[in-house]
C-alpha cells in the first residue's frame, strides 16, 4: 500500500486519515477484480462510493451524527421496492458479519482512529471510516454502476464476502501497525479521562495506563488506598517471593477441596492474606469485591452464579503470579466471565440447573477449576468454548430471524406506510375540518391509505386517487355559499361516495358499513346543497392507540406486537431504541401480561420493526418500534444491560467501596 499524497500543509492526522482511505480503496480494488470486476465504470462507481462513505464517517465526532445520518440513509429506502428492501437487508447483514470476522483488529483500529479524528467516547464502532460499513457502501455502489439485476446483486453478496473478509482483516492489521509505529494510541474510554488526541510518539506509560483500564483498574487502585499500601517502603523482594509461593500453594489446597466438592476458606479470612504485598493484597480484595457482586446479581440464573463463584480461586492465583495482569481488559480471565455473562444473556433468571447453557456453564468452569495451575492458557481454552458457544447463539437467532425476513419486511413496510399516511392526513386536516370528518379519516380513511402507500408506493396513481378522494370529502362538508358550488357538489357526490366505498372496501369495509361510516358526512352534505348552516359538529377525541398481539401471513406466520391508531406527531428518537442493535437482548410485555425476553435478530432499514428471537426455545417474534416506544414510556420493556459481566461487577464493587468510604 503506498501513502496518498498529501499537501505539505496537511497535518500529521490529516495525512494519515487520508492514507486509510487510499489503503482501503487499493483493497476493495483488489477484492473487486478478484471477483471478475475489471470494467473501469463499475470500478470507478464503487471508488466513489467508497470515498463518499468514508469522508461524511470521517466527518462525525459523536455517535449522535452517526445515528441522524444513518436515519437520513434509511428514510430513503423505497417503500414499495422488493429488491431493493432485501438487497439492503442482506448488505446490512454483511456489514454485521465482516464487524464480527474482523472484531481483534476492527475494535483495535476503532479506538485509533477515535483518537486520530478526535471524536467523543460514544463514537459507534460502524462509524469507523474504514470500516465494513464503507466497504458495504462500495459495493452498492459496485453492483449499481455494474448494472447488476436483483437476483445477481444477492449473489455477489455471497461470493464476495469471504475474500473481503481477508482483505479487510488483512487491512486493518496493517493500518493498527502503521498507526502504532507513528504514535497513535487506542483512545481511553475510561470515565474522567484527561487523554488528549495526539499523533505525537509514545512517552512513558502514564499512571492510569499501568494500573489498567476499566473499573477493575479504579478498583484495584481504590484497593490499594484502603489497604494503606499507597505509599511506604517496598516489601523486601525475597521475602515478598518466598510469601508469595506459600499463598499460592495455600490457593492450591482450597482448589483441590474445591474440586472435591470439600470447604473452601476466604484468603481475606487466612493468615496469609496479610503478609502480601499491597499490590497483590489489593488485587486479591478487589477480585474478592467482585465475585461478591456476581454472587448476588439476581439477574443472573442461580446456576450461572454458582458456576462462575468457582472462578475465583484461580483467578486469585493469577493476580498473585501478575497484579498487573487482571488490570488489562484484554486478558483472557476477564474475557471469559464477560463471555460468559453474554453467553448466559437473555436466559430467565429462573433458569434451572438443567437448562443447556446452565450445563454448558457449569462444565467450562469446572474444566477451569480443575486443570489451572499455573499457566493461563487454561482461560484461553475456555474463553473460546464460551465464544463459539454465545456466538452460536446469536447466530441461530439471526438465522431464525432470516426465516421470516419477508413477513417482518411486510411489517417494516406497513408501519413505514402508516407513518407517512398519518403525516398525510394531519395535512390535509387543517383547522376547521368538522370532527365528523376528521374521525372518518383518522379512524378509517387512514387504514386506506396505509394499504395502498404498502401496496402501490407514494408515486403511484392509486394513492394520489385516495389522497384526492380524502381531500374531496373535506371539501364537501365545508359550506357552499353560491349556486355554482351547491350545483358542483351535487355532481361530484355520487362518485366522490362510491370511491370512498370503493376504497374502504380494500381494507374490509363492506359496502353497508361504509354507508354507516358516511352517513355523519351525509348531513352537511344536505345543508351545504341546501345553502343551509352546517349542522352541530360532534365532540371528537381520538382514540387511544393499544397494543395488539396477533398473527400475519398466511401458512408460515409471524407473531406480531404493534401499536395499533394513528400515530402522533413524530417526536424526538427514543435513545435507547436509537442504540438498539441486532444481538442485543430486550425484555417487554404481551397485552396478556405474559414476559417475553428475547435476541433482537433484524431490524428494519428505517428502523420501523423488528424481529426477536429465543435461540433456546426456537421462538420467533416481530414488533413494532411503536409498540416498544410505548412500553418503554410505561416501564413495561426494557433494553437487557449489555454492559460486560466483568466491567459491570468491578463497576459496582467500586461503588460499594466509595460508599462504605464514605
Amino acid at each position: 500500500m503506498t501513502d496518498a499524497p498529501s499537501p505539505a500543509s496537511s497535518t500529521l492526522a490529516e495525512q494519515l486519515v487520508a492514507h486509510g482511505r487510499n489503503a482501503l480503496l487499493q483493497t476493495l480494488d483488489e477484492v473487486a477484480r478478484d471477483n471478475g470486476f475489471s470494467h473501469p465504470e463499475a470500478l470507478e462507481g464503487m471508488r466513489r462510493g467508497a470515498i463518499e462513505s468514508h469522508d461524511e464517517l470521517a466527518g462525525l465526532r459523536d455517535r449522535r451524527g452517526f445515528e441522524n445520518a444513518r436515519g437520513l440513509t434509511a428514510s430513503r429506502i423505497s417503500l414499495v421496492h422488493e429488491e431493493d428492501l432485501e438487497f439492503t437487508i442482506r448488505i446490512n447483514d454483511l456489514a454485521r458479519r465482516l464487524r464480527e470476522r474482523c472484531e481483534r483488529e476492527l475494535g483495535r483500529l476503532h479506538l485509533r482512529y477515535m483518537t486520530l479524528l478526535d471524536q467523543s467516547d460514544d463514537a459507534a464502532l460502524e462509524q469507523l471510516p474504514v470500516g465494513p460499513e464503507t466497504a458495504c457502501c462500495a459495493l452498492r455502489a459496485l453492483s449499481d454502476a455494474a448494472g447488476l439485476d436483483p437476483a445477481s446483486r444477492l449473489r455477489l453478496l455471497e461470493r464476495i464476502e469471504p475474500r473481503l473478509a481477508s482483505g479487510l482483516n488483512t487491512l486493518y492489521a496493517q493500518l493498527n501497525r502503521e498507526l502504532e509505529s507513528r504514535g497513535v494510541e487506542p483512545k481511553s474510554l475510561v470515565r474522567g479521562n484527561t487523554q488528549t488526541p495526539t499523533t505525537a510518539p509514545r512517552g512513558p506509560a502514564s499512571d492510569a495506563h499501568a494500573w489498567g483500564a476499566g473499573s477493575f483498574g479504579e478498583l484495584h487502585r481504590a484497593a490499594v488506598t484502603r489497604l494503606g499500601g499507597g505509599s511506604g517502603a517496598a516489601i523486601d523482594a525475597t521475602l515478598a517471593a518466598a510469601v508469595r509461593e506459600q499463598v499460592l500453594g495455600w490457593l492450591d489446597t482450597q482448589q483441590a477441596n474445591a474440586v472435591a466438592g470439600g470447604d473452601v476458606a476466604a484468603l481475606s479470612g487466612s493468615d496469609l492474606g496479610p503478609l502480601l504485598g499491597p499490590r497483590e493484597r489489593a488485587a486479591v480484595d478487589a477480585l474478592e469485591h467482585v465475585f461478591q457482586v456476581i454472587e448476588q446479581d439476581r439477574k443472573l440464573a442461580a446456576p450461572v452464579r454458582s458456576a462462575l463463584a468457582t472462578l475465583s480461586l484461580p483467578m486469585m492465583k493469577l493476580a498473585l503470579l501478575d497484579p498487573d495482569m487482571l488490570d488489562a481488559p484484554e486478558h483472557p480471565a476477564r474475557q471469559l466471565i464477560n463471555a460468559i455473562g453474554e453467553c448466559a444473556h437473555g436466559m430467565s433468571p429462573s433458569a434451572n440447573a438443567e437448562h443447556p447453557v446452565c450445563v454448558f456453564i457449569k462444565a467450562v468452569c469446572a474444566g477451569v477449576l480443575r486443570d489451572f495451575g499455573r499457566d493461563a492458557a487454561v482461560f484461553e481454552h475456555a474463553l473460546t468454548s464460551v465464544e463459539r458457544v454465545s456466538a452460536e447463539r446469536r447466530v441461530l437467532a439471526i438465522q431464525l430471524a432470516t426465516a421470516s425476513n419477508a413477513l417482518a419486511a411486510r411489517i417494516e413496510r406497513e408501519e413505514a406506510a402508516l407513518r407517512f399516511a398519518s403525516k398525510a392526513i394531519r395535512a390535509l386536516s387543517s383547522e376547521g375540518v368538522p370532527n365528523v370528518v376528521r374521525g372518518f379519516l383518522e379512524q378509517h380513511w387512514l387504514r386506506v391509505l396505509q394499504t395502498t402507500l404498502a401496496s402501490h408506493g407514494d408515486k403511484s396513481p392509486e394513492w394520489r386517487n385516495q389522497l384526492m378522494v380524502a381531500d374531496r370529502l373535506i371539501w364537501s362538508v365545508q359550506p357552499k355559499t353560491t349556486p355554482e358550488e351547491r350545483q358542483q357538489l351535487l355532481k361530484l357526490l355520487p362518485e366522490l361516495l362510491r370511491r370512498a366505498a370503493d376504497g374502504l372496501a380494500l381494507v374490509g369495509i363492506s359496502e353497508l358499513q361504509a354507508r354507516e361510516l358516511l352517513a355523519p358526512c351525509m348531513q352537511f352534505h344536505t345543508a351545504a346543497i341546501n345553502g343551509q348552516a352546517a349542522p352541530a359538529d360532534v365532540p371528537y377525541a381520538a382514540p387511544q392507540p393499544t397494543l395488539e398481539f396477533g398473527s400475519i401471513g398466511d401458512g408460515p406466520s409471524l407473531k406480531v406486537l404493534r401499536l395499533n391508531g394513528a400515530p402522533g406527531r413524530e417526536a424526538q428518537a427514543n435513545a435507547e431504541l436509537a442504540a438498539l442493535a441486532v444481538g442485543d437482548w430486550i425484555e417487554f410485555s404481551l397485552p396478556d401480561n405474559r414476559r417475553v425476553r428475547g435476541c433482537v435478530g433484524w431490524i428494519g432499514p428505517g428502523r420501523h420493526a423488528l424481529v426477536i428471537c429465543d435461540p433456546d426455545r426456537r421462538g420467533v417474534m416481530g414488533v413494532t418500534i411503536r409498540a416498544l416506544e410505548r412500553e418503554l414510556a410505561t416501564g413495561d420493556a426494557r433494553r437487557l444491560d449489555p454492559t460486560p459481566l466483568f466491567e459491570a461487577a468491578s463497576s459496582a464493587a467500586l461503588k460499594r467501596l466509595r460508599g462504605g468510604a464514605q
